[in-house]
């Protein structure tokens, strides 16, 4: 799948994300946090894989990147209180890193880890 693919279906499920939490009785997700994740998801085109784009119970949008080849992955929680907590897991170490803003990613941090998934 080419990154421009990629970004088409990440965009849309983004675009069915209060439908699938009221499915899931979950809170309405924001919409700053959508326009935070419709922002952020085309900087995120670095990594050749499509992540999921879903809503968390909590009422975030989660951006789960997951490795084909190993046992490491990355989500993205954008949170309704627009803060923004990056989870990796990569050989087994687990790190977090928290941001301000969608503009402070993708950093060093973010793109190196993106890095380690393939």
């Amino acid at each position: 799948m080419n990154n421009q693919n990629w970004i088409s279906d990440a965009l849309e499920q983004l675009n069915q994300i209060n439908e699938e939490a009221a499915e899931e009785n979950y809170p309405e997700i924001s919409g700053m946090s959508i326009a935070m994740a419709r922002e952020l998801l085309p900087k995120l085109t670095i990594y050749p894989f499509a992540p999921a784009v879903y809503p968390s119970m909590d009422g975030d949008v989660s951006i789960f990147f997951k490795s084909r080849t190993k046992p490491a992955a990355i989500l993205i929680r954008i949170c309704n209180n627009q803060k923004i907590v990056c989870h990796t897991s990569v050989n087994k170490k687990r790190k977090r890193k928290y941001y301000n803003q969608i503009s402070e990613m993708p950093d060093e941090f973010l793109r190196g880890k993106l890095k380690e998934l393939e």
